[in-house]
């Protein structure tokens, strides 16, 4: 009999990136007044941004980032908030601190 325990904990929560590349650099975090949303190549994205109540307080429809793309969050009131971007092939969650 031995007093050994092995725990293994995954911290991974949500969607895992196809092939190991990260389509989407979203910046800065934590934010006061735009969130740069930069991709390696041409996408057309919707955009949703939701509290911590999973109420939604930004969202975008047909978004095209050839590039980058500032979204302007300063109405946003400080606090805990998650992006979530969709598009062809694409889905990201993140989370975005606001100050």
């Amino acid at each position: 009999f031995s007093n050994i325990l092995n725990v293994t904990v995954d911290n991974y929560v949500g969607i895992s990136e196809i092939s190991g590349q990260k389509i989407l650099n979203i910046y800065p975090n934590p934010a006061k007044n735009n969130l740069n949303i930069v991709s390696g190549k041409k996408i057309q994205v919707d955009m949703q941004m939701f509290n911590s109540l999973g109420s939604v307080v930004i969202s975008k429809q047909n978004v095209n980032i050839a590039g980058s793309y500032k979204l302007d969050i300063s109405q946003l009131n400080p606090g805990v908030y998650f992006i979530r971007i969709n598009g062809t092939d694409l889905q990201e969650i993140q989370k975005v601190i606001v100050q």
